[in-house]
């Protein structure tokens, strides 16, 4: 199941997902800040009975908490509530800790587009996984997760100011 509300992506999952008889796949138009109109059509395609995996790569930095409007913790505690235990939660989220100039740059760059953009410190970040229990190797910076050759060249030419983290529901 994948949900997003951009027309272009819309398009390409109209062109490209597909179920089989190996598994059922599924697409919703949809603003993540309505947990209503994405999981009503994803329990139709999965069983969140059983455990699933929640998957908010590269997304929460766009959402912001109370005094923006938005509630991004109480958000995602909304999704988590409707997995099953077993189910895990991916996130990944930009963080000023590790570039604090990069990053006010590109938070100004989108604001002066008009596109919300709150990076998190770690300690806002490890707030997502609270009542969950965070698989190893932690919350690190995403560069870290199971390095491969080329994330090491990349390791050498800059930080990546983005920290990710997975936590399994007990």
């Amino acid at each position: 199941m994948y949900a997003d509300n951009d027309p272009i992506v819309l398009r390409h999952a109209q062109a490209l997902l597909h179920s089989t008889p190996e598994g059922a796949t599924d697409y919703v138009h949809a603003d993540v800040r309505d947990p209503g109109t994405i999981l009503r059509p994803a329990a139709e395609t999965l069983d969140f009975s059983r455990p699933v995996a929640l998957s908010l790569v590269a997304l929460t930095h766009y959402l912001g908490d109370d005094s923006a409007g938005d509630d991004v913790y109480g958000l995602l505690e909304r999704y988590v509530a409707e997995l099953a235990p077993g189910s895990h939660l991916i996130l990944s989220q930009v963080t000023p800790d590790l570039s604090p100039e990069a990053v006010a740059k590109a938070a100004e760059h989108f604001r002066a587009v008009g596109t919300p953009f709150h990076p998190r410190t770690l300690a806002e970040f490890t707030r997502f996984f609270d009542g969950l229990e965070l698989l190893g190797p932690g919350v690190i910076p995403v560069i870290g997760w199971r390095p491969g050759p080329e994330d090491v060249a990349a390791q050498a030419e800059g930080i990546v100011p983005v920290y990710a983290g997975v936590a399994r529901k007990v």
